[in-house]
């Protein structure tokens, strides 16, 4: 049966052409007679001369990967496109537009999605440049299927997409211009491809035909913009009509999953009957796919079926076929295992071999590797040096390994792992050329290391002058678990930090909050590492602070006043009181204490003054001297007896005759008593007590001829002793012998001299 071949098509406008074809590459069978034996996956096969594709044309074989623009990455790409071009593949068939997901706003690898027919995202056909490179340089063409009718175009269209359809007679153009744009030129677009799939079923009859002229708008617009590529139409076997319109050059009608070889055989040649143009299987049955809506049952399409449709389809004298296997036309879409995983399948091998492509032999063995690597470090494996091949066979990844990544260099592959803490991980790569392929795992042995431990820091909260243990290696990281105990690197500038376990124990100095911080250090006897411990300090309520005046003196009958100085370290607003003290009032008048003694009362009183803030009170104490001020009345001493007369006392003789009276508060307990001067030596002679008696304080003070003075010079209390001699008086403040404390002048010789608080 004559072949209509797709070189050298010519259709309306002249400049358009089908790019492609493998001229030459088709064995010529010409009137030789042979067998040819085919053997793959423990099946073997035998052909006669009149099952082998013969022809004087070349005849197509395209693969299917309509999704490869929206769920390929670029790094596999090469790889697919070189396995197409050593296997004997012609090109590849892909969809512009996605076909599954969420269809326009799907997005491809780039994280890019289409947008609209209208206006395209010439981001998205980025990746689709990338396709179409890796293609050229391994002289692949490329079928560019412009929008899944099925998914974008009248009823099925409107449908998917909320009721209505994406690609109209209103944007057809524009698009059409686009591409065209875009493509007219690059050298690795083989063709145009309209249609996809019968897109509507309304009572038993598609509406392909009432939507001739989005396409012919398409067409339009690509012409418009260069594009002189031949189109082809995807549609159903069946549908009448549609054939022979003039807006493509190439029928690519789908015979579908459920049509085994003797059923597809009728449908191709019913589309052969119907038009003269060229006719390309375009969807036939795909290898492994699995058609659960056929009307006897699920089928599934395995090697032999691919073969018995493939021959069909050279019989009948189709142009051509659009291969398909089940992991790569929709290009793992639905997250399964990468599509290179499919290459060189056994229908692969079955229908190539049958057609005369590729290298013929036998295809390449991969066989299992062993190697070695330090964690984190890379290892160089010649994963070739064990496997056999006639040819040169691609090397591709088939599984990517779980904990590590992986770099294909000539014959070799390099591996890194990624440091965890692992002690093995594999990988499978996969040899191929015309004749098939071969996979195999490649066992990664990891030997550990020292990893540097990750000292992490830490945050605590301390109360004001509290103290806080923590534990800060329990945030700390060593994949080795062999951390030391913490060392301190500084320690905090408001408190002090010890060590104890793996904890640090950090103890606030009381200080007004603010914040503080500790560095450490761990060890796993190797590597160190420094972190932070993070100290926020929060406020107390500080006790105030009172500061009061030391002992005061004061005569009866006056008021003493002091004032009260305090602080509180939160500038609270503070309260003095004071006690109520036995012999007299006290009350406070602003800052001051005020105290009023009883009318009668001398002698000792202490005061309790207290500071409070609201919650903490200190007090302190003021002792007050309350002197009586001297004796009511007069004292009388008479020289020639030693006989003293002391109001509301009994006589009593004290001194001998000739010694100089003095009187005084010389114990300071606010009572006056004798006591004597003895000129001729200076001796002094005190009681505490107005009676006779022996002296019960006496020391030497002056000289012969001096003459004493009692006062309390400073204040204390105490009344002490001074000397008048010749002008110059020596002042002594306390009741021992010794030198005068200080002398001044004052007076005259032969002045007499005389004491008192002249100035209250």
């Amino acid at each position: 049966m004559e072949r209509r071949s797709l070189t050298g098509v010519e259709a309306a406008p002249s400049r358009l052409r089908v790019r492609g074809g493998r001229a030459g590459s088709f064995k010529d069978g010409g009137a030789a007679s042979y067998s040819v034996v085919i053997a793959i996956v423990g099946l073997v096969l035998a052909f006669s001369s009149s099952s082998l594709a013969t022809a004087t044309n070349h005849f197509d074989v395209y693969d299917t990967a309509w999704e490869l623009p929206v769920y390929s990455i670029d790094s596999e790409l090469d790889a697919y496109m070189q396995h197409l071009s050593g296997a004997g593949f012609t090109g590849v068939w892909i969809s512009v537009a996605p076909i599954s997901g969420q269809l326009l706003n799907e997005q491809n690898s780039h994280g890019q999605t289409l947008g609209s027919f209208g206006n395209p995202n010439s981001a998205y056909f980025d990746h689709i440049d990338h396709i179409l490179t890796a293609a050229n340089n391994h002289n692949i063409k490329v079928g560019l299927v412009v929008g899944w009718a099925q998914k974008y175009v009248g009823n099925s269209g409107a449908y998917h997409n909320g009721g209505n359809a994406p690609l109209t007679t209103s944007n057809a153009r524009a698009y059409g211009s686009f591409l065209a744009n875009r493509y007219a030129n690059n050298p690795a677009v083989g063709m145009w491809v309209f249609g996809g799939d019968y897109f509507s079923i309304s009572g038993g009859a598609s509406d392909e035909l009432n939507n001739v002229g989005v396409w012919q708008e398409l067409k339009a617009g690509l012409v418009a913009g260069g594009a002189d590529q031949a189109t082809a139409y995807h549609g159903h076997h069946y549908v009448q009509g549609i054939w022979n319109q003039s807006f493509f050059d190439i029928a690519a009608p789908l015979t579908g999953h459920c049509s085994p070889a003797s059923e597809a055989r009728q449908e191709l040649a019913s589309v052969l009957g119907q038009t003269s143009k060229p006719v390309i299987a375009a969807e036939m049955r795909y290898e492994d796919f699995v058609a659960d809506w056929c009307p006897g049952g699920n089928m599934t399409a395995g090697p032999q079926d691919v073969l018995d449709d493939v021959a069909v389809a050279v019989e009948v004298g189709t142009a051509g076929l659009v291969y398909g296997h089940d992991d790569r036309w929709d290009w793992a879409a639905d997250g399964g295992q990468r599509p290179s995983s499919s290459l060189g399948s056994g229908g692969e091998v079955l229908m190539m071999s049958y057609l005369g492509y590729g290298a013929g032999g036998p295809p390449p063995t991969a066989r299992a590797d062993n190697a070695n690597v330090v964690e984190g470090n890379t290892v160089s494996i010649p994963v070739m040096n064990n496997d056999t091949y006639a040819s040169s066979p691609s090397l591709s990844v088939s599984q990517f390994p779980a904990r590590g990544t992986i770099a294909i260099n000539g014959t070799t592959i390099a591996y890194t792992h990624d440091g965890s803490e692992t002690t093995s991980d594999s990988f499978q790569y996969r040899l191929q050329d015309g004749n098939g392929g071969s996979i195999a795992t490649v066992n990664v042995s990891v030997m550990p290391r020292n990893d540097p431990p990750d000292a992490m820091d830490d945050y605590v909260t301390v109360a004001e002058g509290a103290t806080a243990s923590l534990d800060v290696l329990q945030n700390d990281l060593d994949p080795d678990n062999t951390l030391s105990a913490p060392t301190i690197v500084s320690q905090p500038v408001f408190g002090t930090a010890t060590v104890s376990g793996t904890n640090i124990v950090y103890v606030h100095d009381g200080s007004e909050p603010a914040d503080d911080s500790i560095m450490y250090s761990v060890s796993d006897g190797e590597f160190a590492d420094t972190a932070t411990v993070n100290i926020t300090i929060s406020q107390t309520n500080d006790a105030p602070t009172i500061q009061l005046p030391q002992q005061q003196s004061m005569r009866r009958g006056e008021e003493l006043r002091f004032t009260v100085s305090g602080s509180d370290p939160e500038g609270d607003r503070l309260t003095i009181t004071v006690d109520r003290p036995g012999s007299g009032t006290a009350y406070t008048d602003s800052l001051d204490v005020v105290f009023v003694p009883d009318p009668e009362f001398s002698g000792y009183e202490t005061l309790t003054v207290r500071l409070s803030d609201g919650e903490y009170e200190v007090s302190g104490e003021v002792p007050v001297h309350v002197r009586h001020g001297g004796v009511a009345g007069v004292v009388l001493f008479d020289p020639a007896s030693g006989m003293w007369h002391i109001p509301g006392e009994d006589p009593f003789f004290y001194g001998n005759p000739g010694d100089m009276p003095l009187f005084g508060d010389w114990d300071n307990d606010g009572i006056d008593t004798v006591g004597m001067f003895r000129p001729s030596n200076g001796f002094v002679y005190l009681r505490n007590s107005n009676d006779f008696g022996v002296a019960d304080i006496e020391l030497f003070y002056g000289i012969a001829g001096d003459i004493p003075l009692v006062g309390d010079w400073d204040n204390d209390g105490f009344d002490t002793l001074a000397v008048f001699r010749d002008s110059r008086i020596f002042v002594s403040n306390e009741l021992v012998t010794g030198p005068a404390e200080f002398e001044f002048f004052f007076g005259e010789p032969g002045d007499r001299p005389f004491a008192g608080d002249f100035n209250g």
